[in-house]
C-alpha cells in the first residue's frame, strides 16, 4: 500500500521539499518509507492510505490545476506576442 504523509495539517512534498496543503503537490510513500509512522500513529506524522483520499479533495484538485492550465495558456499566449 502507499500512502501520503501529513504533518499539523500539512502533506509532506517528494523528495523532502517541505510542506503542502494540496493533495495534488503530495508525495507518495511506500509502507517502508512510512514504516516508523506505521509502527507509532499517535505520533506527529499520520501516515494517510491513498485510498483515504477523498473525493473533495480530489475535485479541489481537479479545479486547481483547470485553473493552472488556464494561466499557462495565458502565458504561452503572451510569450508568443514577444
Amino acid at each position: 500500500m502507499r500512502y501520503l504523509k501529513k504533518k499539523d495539517g500539512l502533506y509532506y512534498r517528494p523528495d523532502a521539499c517541505g510542506y503542502t496543503s494540496f493533495v495534488y503537490a503530495a508525495g507518495i510513500f511506500d509502507e517502508d518509507e512510512c514504516k516508523y509512522e506505521l509502527e507509532n500513529p499517535n505520533g506527529e506524522v499520520d501516515a494517510i492510505p491513498l485510498t483515504e483520499v477523498t473525493k473533495l479533495q480530489l475535485e479541489e484538485t481537479a479545479r486547481i490545476m483547470v485553473g493552472a492550465q488556464t494561466v499557462l495558456n495565458a502565458i504561452d499566449e503572451e510569450l508568443r506576442r514577444i
